[in-house]
C-alpha cells in the first residue's frame, strides 16, 4: 500500500511540474487611458502598436471610460504606438520597450485638430 501511495504522489507531483512549465508567461501587454486634452475620455479611440523590427501589429479600441488593453504582445521593442480619434491630432509614441510578462501603462492625451473645411457638399437621395 505504501508503494502505491508513493507512486501516486510522485505521479501527481510530476503532473503539477508539467502544468507549471506550460503556464510560464512568454508575452507582454500594453494598456492605458486615452483622453482629450481636457481629460475627458475618448471612447472609440484607436490604438495601434507596431513592433518596429518585425512589423507585427497589435491594436485596440478604447472603451466607454477611455481605457484600452492589448494582450499577448511580443516582448522587447522598440514599439511605435499610434493613438487616433476623428477630429483630433494623431499622437505617435516611439521607442516603447516591453519587458517579458510586464503590463506597460501608456496614457495619451490628444489635442484638437486645427483643420478647416473649405467646402461641404450635401447630397440628398
Amino acid at each position: 500500500m505504501k508503494q502505491t501511495l508513493k507512486k501516486v504522489m510522485l505521479s501527481l507531483a510530476a503532473m503539477l511540474v508539467g502544468v507549471a512549465a506550460l503556464a510560464q508567461v512568454t508575452t507582454s501587454s500594453l494598456n492605458g487611458f486615452v483622453a482629450e486634452e481636457s481629460g475627458e475620455p475618448l471612447p472609440g479611440a484607436v490604438v495601434l502598436a507596431v513592433h518596429v523590427p518585425t512589423g507585427s501589429q497589435y491594436h485596440a479600441i478604447a472603451n466607454n471610460q477611455g481605457l484600452y488593453a492589448i494582450k499577448g504582445m511580443r516582448a522587447g521593442g522598440p514599439y511605435e504606438v499610434t493613438f487616433t480619434f476623428f477630429g483630433l491630432q494623431t499622437l505617435v509614441v516611439k521607442d516603447v520597450t516591453l519587458q517579458l510578462g510586464e503590463s506597460y501603462k501608456l496614457d495619451a492625451k490628444l489635442k484638437e485638430a486645427t483643420q478647416t473645411l473649405h467646402e461641404v457638399t450635401v447630397v440628398a437621395s
